[in-house]
């Protein structure tokens, strides 16, 4: 997995979140490792089981639910909604 973690970005969301629940930086924190997967070049057996297990952690599959999870959660505070939508456009 040392192409998720190789210039520590996933750490950097959760302090640009520092206001918001918890929850959200790690949205953030998934929604970076996410996209980070989708781009990984798979050129063997060995780093196609590392990019499925990591896949695997951060719930890749889970994300849009999550999301709509959060959503309705917050649904009564337009702040935290704009800062659930800001971390998970780091998917992108």
């Amino acid at each position: 997995m040392s192409t998720l973690a190789a210039n520590g970005e996933p750490a950097r969301p959760r302090r640009s979140f520092h206001d918001a629940p918890s929850e959200i930086g790690a949205l953030a924190e998934r929604a970076i490792g996410c996209r980070r997967l989708a781009m990984v070049d798979v050129t063997d057996e060995a780093s196609d089981v590392q990019v499925e297990a990591a896949f695997k952690t951060l719930r890749c599959d889970r994300l849009d639910a999550d999301v709509a999870k959060l959503h309705r959660r917050y649904s009564g505070s337009e702040s935290t909604l704009k800062e659930i939508e800001a971390a998970y456009k780091l998917s992108y």
